[in-house]
């Protein structure tokens, strides 16, 4: 899975652009790695670009363990929110079940978007 991961001059936050054939345990390292960062305690998003993908193979496990694992961080980072931008198609509704896994589990606040600008107008 390739991805970017770029700070944002609108504010402390990252933008991940995906692409690629994605996978839960790609996602999983890649929020590892992210929580691991020196700055993450100061970000107050986090925008995930799935625009660029070419396959996204996630189970329920693995969305929640997303979950579980954003709760984690969420006791690092309360204030962050999670942005998730699709292309306009139609869903399959793991980002719904995602979302409602995360405000289960207390991780953060988390919403889908088609696109970019949407998204940077919500986190801000």
């Amino acid at each position: 899975m390739p991805y970017t991961v770029h700070d944002q001059p609108e504010g402390p936050g990252v933008l991940i652009v995906l692409s690629g054939t994605v996978t839960g345990s790609d996602i999983y390292q890649l929020n590892e790695t992210l929580m691991d960062h020196v700055s993450f305690s100061s970000w107050r998003y986090q925008i995930w670009d799935f625009c660029g993908i070419e396959k996204l193979e996630t189970s329920f496990d693995d969305l929640r363990s997303f979950a579980m694992q954003d709760a984690k961080a969420a006791a690092v980072n309360p204030d962050q929110k999670v942005a998730l931008v699709y292309p306009v198609t139609p869903p399959s509704g793991r980002d719904r079940l995602f979302h409602v896994l995360s405000e289960v589990w207390g991780g953060f606040s988390s919403r889908t978007f088609h696109s970019l600008d949407e998204a940077k107008q919500w986190v801000q």
